[in-house]
């Protein structure tokens, strides 16, 4: 991801006035004076910034991307730069030299879990959260309805279609295959919506299926299947992306299923909906009288031969270059050398691959940062 489209990102959910206001109340509901806090994912830290106002005395904020270095700058201009330690780190690695009495952490998806919160969250609860800390957000329902999206439909459609009279159909099956961001309005929904039992994410499902029927409420063409998340960040507050409540709302897009053959059907008439999430998968089927349409991200996966062919059991695996050059640097972590010497050492070794310290260096930061202990 480039640094702007980083930045523009978190920029988006910093505009979010209503995001940022019913975090503030959740944190302040349950953060204490003494109250230590993990902000995970901190992105640009405002959830910790926010755990600080509420009283928090300590706050950890761990974060794997480069993001990490803006958090401490707008932590060091907000004057809180005691009460915040940063640390760049996958969160499911990190180490912190307490437990915390709170986590909070902002990974839900448009769907509430594509974004791998069940795992992220219950390591950290597990790990990193007292006995009896507190999880921010403490819980997630989903929620589905078939929905009238043809703008969506025909954008992937386009795939059917022959501009310059070439056959593209290969990329129907992706796009037929592959949730769409979508922000709908409450006309789009034809039904009234199911919802999953509520998700406790510090020890959530590693597989969730929702099976639900619904009654169009008018004449439409169904073109699929839209979910979209409530969840609570605390015993008062709640938080929703919902397209039935445009004022109530964050700004968070819904994730819309579609489905290969839309269903022109009348009020009343009655559909059959089967939803599963299992690991990285969703899949999803849609049934009308004999007709039936599933589909699974699965499917819309793009996969080159030559990655299922590594990916195979019997394959034997040897080193490229760069692999080479990879397990050198690793090898020259030992403690003892700087990463001058180990570029040094690495120039000298594969002069083809890294004849100057400018592509030296950048590799062995890549390698020394991911892998290295830092102080």
């Amino acid at each position: 991801m480039s640094v702007f489209h980083e930045t523009e990102e978190h920029r988006h959910y910093l505009a979010d006035t209503r995001r940022t206001e019913l975090y503030s109340r959740a944190l302040a509901e349950v953060i204490g004076k003494d109250s230590t806090v993990l902000d995970l994912g901190c992105g640009t830290g405002i959830l910790g910034l926010l755990a600080c106002r509420a009283g928090a005395r300590k706050v950890y904020a761990i974060d794997g991307g480069n993001i990490i270095e803006l958090a401490r700058e707008i932590a060091d201009a907000n004057g809180l730069r005691e009460k915040i330690e940063h640390r760049q780190a996958l969160s499911t690695e990190a180490t912190l030299p307490e437990r915390v009495d709170v986590v909070v952490a902002d990974q839900i998806g448009r769907f509430g879990l594509e974004c791998g919160i069940w795992e992220t969250l219950a390591d950290a609860c597990k790990r990193l959260l007292k006995p009896r800390g507190v999880c921010v957000p403490r819980s997630l329902q989903l929620h589905i309805a078939p929905v009238e999206a043809p703008d969506e439909w025909q954008a992937a459609n386009f795939w059917s279609s022959k501009p310059a009279d070439l056959d593209l159909s290969p990329g129907l099956r992706w796009a037929l295959n592959t949730p769409r961001p979508v922000s709908l309005t409450p006309k789009q929904v034809l039904a009234e919506p199911d919802r999953s039992d509520s998700i406790h994410l510090q020890t959530a499902p590693r597989m969730l299926k929702l099976d639900a029927s619904f009654k169009l409420t008018r004449a439409a063409t169904v073109h699929g299947i839209a979910g979209w998340f409530s969840t609570e960040l605390s015993p008062s507050v709640q938080v929703t992306n919902s397209p039935l409540l445009p004022r109530e709302r964050i700004d968070r897009d819904q994730l819309l299923f579609l489905i290969e053959r839309p269903l022109v059907l009348n009020a009343g008439a009655q559909i059959s909906v089967s939803l599963t999430l299992a690991a990285d998968v969703m899949s999803w089927s849609v049934s009308f009288g004999s007709e039936c349409c599933s589909h699974s991200t699965f499917l819309g996966r793009l996969i080159s031969r030559e990655e299922l062919q590594t990916s195979q059991p019997e394959f034997v695996p040897a080193l490229s270059a760069v692999g080479e050059a990879r397990r050198l640097v690793l090898n020259l972590c030992d403690g003892v050398r700087s990463t001058a010497a180990i570029e040094r050492e690495l120039m000298q070794r594969f002069p083809q691959l890294f004849p100057t310290s400018r592509e030296a260096a950048p590799f062995v930061a890549e390698t020394v940062l991911r892998y290295s202990r830092l102080p």
